[in-house]
């Protein structure tokens, strides 16, 4: 996603916005009454119809009107096999990191990041921590789990503590950070701590846990056993078979309960285009299609999201509308016939035009190409329609062409 933002003052706007959501019946907070659910939002009467209109006129525009598109209504839970086999379980993942001051976990792909030094020429430059209020601010001056020698260091000032400090890239290629004397402003007798490359998006400490990896996917449990008794047993198994000395091996119990939830275990999809590739070949036979042709599907998917935001721009259940269109692979296509990476950029352009003649202004819609780090393991390449919104641009939906084998 595009990093450009807008200035600060923006906020405004999406708090006028969100209250004139909830004045006249677009979208409500849901269980509010209860004090809501964090990223879950109900449509009220009138979002109740527009988002049925924006589905129908997709569906109108993507399947009733082409020859070479067809639809598809998969199951929301489907075996477990298929996203061992796409590769979710293992790599459907973000960076996730604890801040040690102010406790945030956010992704560290999204962090804002620190301009980091050489070696021999360590940047030097000044941080800030802002706390809530000045009370929190002495209380995290005194955090445990950083460096004693680290956070006295920082002066405080009302709620902002506030240190100069160097970065450098290690000889082993890690970053290191080092906070200067507040009597003299010398780094150079100070101790060099290893640190993150970027720092907590919501105080800007430096003072971050080691990344590890996060599976977005939602996992419940299907069948008459309750995966707690399932638990239950693996450790008591555990503990007859290895004794209290097995029971103290982390990586012994993680593996035994690991292994008693999976049996249970399925997961509501993150997204629904698997279930178009696990059903081309039932769709193929039945519609009597030949490639290129799609199959378009929408339903809710699920991703249990590190950080949501921005009102319903990205929250943990959501609607998607997909399409994936299958082409001959290359040394397959026809004389005259499109290749893939021609049908690509037909539906780049498709489906921006569609998003315009929706009533959306063209100066706040984009094509961006991803550049090739940011592509997924499977893409050839893939390109963004993008919505310049309050905050700055962000994605409305994602163009890929990838080679599928079999």
């Amino acid at each position: 996603m595009s990093q450009e933002k807008k200035p600060a003052a923006e906020p405004d706007v999406m708090e006028k916005l969100v209250s004139l959501c909830k004045r006249r019946g677009f979208v409500f907070q849901s269980s509010e009454i209860y004090g809501g659910l964090k990223s879950c939002y109900d449509y009220g009467p009138l979002g109740a119809e527009l988002k049925r209109n924006v589905k129908a006129e997709w569906w109108r525009r993507m399947v009733h009107e082409r020859e070479d598109v067809v639809g598809l209504d998969a199951s929301i839970i489907m075996s477990p096999q298929v996203w061992k086999a796409s590769g979710h379980l293992a790599g459907f993942s973000d960076p996730v990191v604890d801040c040690k001051i102010c406790k945030e976990r956010f992704r560290a792909d999204k962090a804002p990041k620190m301009n980091v030094g050489a070696l021999d020429s360590p940047r030097e430059f000044t941080i800030e921590i802002t706390a809530p209020d000045k009370g929190i601010a002495k209380v995290w001056q005194e955090s445990k789990g950083v460096p004693a020698e680290s956070i006295t260091r920082f002066k405080r000032d009302g709620r902002v503590l506030s240190a100069k400090v160097a970065v450098r890239r290690s000889v082993t290629g890690k970053s290191e950070l080092a906070i200067a004397d507040p009597a003299s402003g010398n780094v150079e007798t100070a101790t060099w701590h290893p640190c993150n490359d970027y720092r907590c998006p919501v105080c800007g400490s430096p003072f971050l846990s080691d990344e590890r990896q996060f599976n977005l996917m939602f996992r419940a449990s299907l069948g008459p056993v309750d995966p707690i008794q399932n638990i239950q047993r693996a450790v008591e198994e555990l503990a007859k078979s290895g004794g209290p000395e097995a029971l103290s091996d982390p990586a012994k119990l993680k593996a035994a309960i690991a292994e008693a939830v999976e049996k249970t275990a399925v997961y509501l999809r993150p997204e629904t285009a698997q279930a178009m590739f696990v059903n081309f070949l039932n769709v193929q036979t039945s519609a009597r299609m030949k490639p290129p042709f799609g199959i378009a599907q929408q339903g809710k998917s699920f991703r249990n999201e590190i950080t949501v935001e921005h009102f319903i721009f990205r929250s943990c259940e959501f609607e998607q509308m997909e399409m994936e269109f299958f082409v001959p692979p290359p040394g397959y296509v026809a004389e005259g016939e499109k290749d893939d990476m021609a049908w690509f950029e037909y539906w780049c352009q498709e489906r921006r035009n569609w998003y315009a003649s929706l009533g959306i202004r063209e100066e706040n819609l984009r094509l961006r190409p991803h550049e090739a780090s940011e592509l997924a393991h499977y893409a050839k390449a893939c390109q963004d329609v993008e919505y310049n919104y309050p905050w700055g641009w962000g994605n409305l939906k994602g163009s890929r062409t990838a080679p599928i084998t079999t």
